[in-house]
């Protein structure tokens, strides 16, 4: 991908009303868990084709060096993730 690429695709990343909410939560269960969603990450992956679940798993343990388990779970459409680590957050990233 050349540079010119990624400035044509970081010109089209945008968040807006438009798009509406990638996923609903209701107000009670995110206050009554929020020490559990410290460690969560919502994202997108940007391309053309779906995302391989299992590939992003492995390089993101390899890139982040997580030392505890984590999760990578779809929760929309159009490559929309959500990556969950869990434990200890003192000793999350080695």
């Amino acid at each position: 991908m050349d540079l010119d690429e990624v400035a044509r695709l970081y010109a089209r990343l945008n968040l807006d009303e438009d798009d509406g909410p990638a996923s609903h939560m209701n107000q009670d269960v995110f206050a009554s868990g929020r020490d559990q969603i410290d460690l969560c990450l919502l994202g997108k992956v940007l391309g053309n084709q779906i995302a391989n679940l299992d590939g992003l798993r492995r390089v993101l343990r390899q890139i982040w060096h997580i030392l505890n388990s984590f999760n990578v779970e779809k929760i929309g459409l159009n490559n929309i993730f959500l990556w969950e680590i869990r434990g200890s957050s003192t000793n999350t990233f080695g």
